[in-house]
């Protein structure tokens, strides 16, 4: 028979609280239906421009008029929003059971190297296959918040729900995303926390 790796347990454990919710309220619909802003497309009417009285001078031939080449920068630094996007986009990829590339998950995570081979076996299991996760806010911090928080600057915290075969498994995550080589990954603090819920445990991984 074969052994059942400690991070299946894990994911049987998330299973069993998304059937354990579900079957507690049969009364209620079985998905949960996030309730997104709504945003009011306020178009204001346009205001009326008074018709301009002004008569441009005609361009006497042999006046070509020149037109100078903006000398803006045009290249900028990346703002809050696509720190967002690119923390949002790590994390719905990460925890996308049914993407078979292990290589590019464990590419999302920090200290990938050590902890890879629990998200090879975990790529294995029909548990992780239904695994889904939505990311609710990115709260990006300062350097002193990430050192509070244990984790290099940097970071980000990240609540997001997971949910397993679309049944709400664990709401109200608070995780860790970091910036590494210009990368954002999941953090190795927050992977090892999640994965704990289960009873299974990380190996030893490298401070900082």
């Amino acid at each position: 028979m074969t052994a059942r790796s400690p991070f299946a347990g894990a994911l049987v454990a998330i299973a069993l609280t998304a059937l354990m919710s579900s079957c507690s309220s049969s009364k209620s619909s079985g998905s949960t239906t996030a309730t997104q802003p709504t945003t009011a497309s306020s178009t204001a009417p346009a205001a009326s421009q008074p018709a301009s009285s002004t008569t441009l001078p005609s361009s006497t031939p042999g006046s070509a008029a020149t037109t100078q080449p903006s000398t803006a920068a045009t290249t900028a630094a990346p703002s809050a929003t696509d720190d967002t996007a690119a923390i949002t986009a790590a994390f719905t990829k990460f925890f996308d059971g049914l993407d078979p590339n292990v290589d590019a998950k464990i590419a999302l995570l920090e200290h990938g190297d050590v902890l890879g081979s629990m998200i090879t076996d975990a790529a294995q299991n029909p548990q992780f296959q239904q695994l889904t996760t939505v990311v609710n806010t990115v709260t990006l911090l300062s350097d002193a918040d990430c050192t509070a928080a244990g984790e290099v600057a940097p970071c980000a915290a990240v609540g997001h729900d997971m949910f397993v075969g679309g049944l709400p498994a664990m709401v109200g995550l608070k995780s860790h995303a970091v910036k590494l080589d210009g990368v954002w990954k999941v953090s190795a603090a927050s992977w090892c926390a999640i994965v704990s819920i289960g009873g299974a445990t990380c190996p030893a991984i490298p401070k900082g």
